[in-house]
């Protein structure tokens, strides 16, 4: 699939055997980078998220806690849906962090079965944990009073139930931060669990002198890449699905663990970065056979 595909090369190119995969929209963190590294023209950012990105120097701040889009995101998402509005998708899984589920409502907001289309909200395909970003902020309440309406798509939070608030990613985090974590939060509070990731983030980018701080490694997060592809193996055959019936939406790393065949020496995926709101497809048989999970990692 091209990187940027006209609509008509997507008709063209459509793989009954492949799933849709998207990036989430630009969100206020990706502005953020974008700006500070000069990508970006100030004069192309609204005024008060240029004041927001421009009130912090650093990525672990709770400022951006489980960022939304920023209005060029909102506009990457809409463009998106002429790219999707005729494709033959009936499920999406989405990612339960803003920017995926913001992205899920307004790029399918023209599709052709938008009233009939399920949003099935899936823990595993949430963001390599790494910045204040990948940190939900949210509770079931909340979200489904904020996504579902009946008049569009219908978000499904069922698999997001069992699990605590925004704890459901705790077990991700490296074994040997997982108890420091654990053990201010039976100091503090639950509640304050955001904080206390965003306290080691930072600790840990000041210990390494690196700017780029994975809490979560990226080891875990191909493994539950492999997890989810098993899962989606399962629900398509349950549901009587071909492959390009399903659309997920998720993020960059996840992405790359998911689909990359080489890794480097520290573990991360050698993969192109992949385009925001432009959808492709992936052959999940291929992948599954290639690189079969280890089921006694499950989280």
């Amino acid at each position: 699939m091209a990187i940027n595909p006209s609509i008509t090369s997507i008709i063209d190119m459509i793989q009954a055997n492949q799933v849709w995969f998207i990036r989430h929209a630009c969100s206020m963190i990706n502005l953020w980078a974008d700006w500070r590294s000069r990508k970006i023209n100030e004069s192309l950012i609204p005024a008060s998220e240029l004041a927001f990105i421009k009130s912090t120097r650093k990525a672990f701040d709770l400022k951006f806690l489980d960022a939304p889009l920023c209005q060029r995101g909102r506009l990457q998402a809409q463009k998106s849906q002429q790219l999707v509005a005729n494709l033959p998708i009936k499920y999406i899984i989405s990612s339960p962090l803003a920017r995926s589920l913001e992205t899920t409502k307004i790029a399918f907001d023209k599709h052709m079965h938008k009233n009939k289309m399920e949003v099935i909200v899936h823990p595993l395909i949430r963001e390599c944990l790494s910045n204040s970003d990948d940190i939900p902020k949210w509770t079931l309440t909340t979200q489904r009073d904020k996504y579902d309406d009946d008049k569009g798509l219908h978000f499904n939070f069922r698999m997001l139930e069992p699990m605590h608030s925004g704890l459901y990613f705790l077990e991700t985090v490296q074994p040997e931060l997982k108890e420091q974590v654990k053990k201010e939060l039976r100091v503090v509070g639950e509640e304050k669990y955001p904080e206390v990731l965003i306290k080691l983030m930072e600790a840990k980018a000041k210990l390494t002198k690196n700017k780029r701080i994975y809490v979560e490694s990226f080891a875990n997060t191909r493994q539950r890449a492999k997890l989810f592809l098993v899962w989606l193996n399962e629900f398509m055959k349950r549901e009587s699905l071909t492959p390009n019936e399903v659309a997920v939406v998720t993020h960059m790393y996840f992405l790359q663990c998911l689909a990359a065949k080489k890794f480097d020496e520290d573990g991360a995926p050698v993969y192109p970065t992949v385009p925001n709101a432009v959808p492709f497809q992936i052959d999940v048989e291929e992948l599954l056979r290639l690189s079969p999970p280890d089921i006694r990692c499950v989280n």
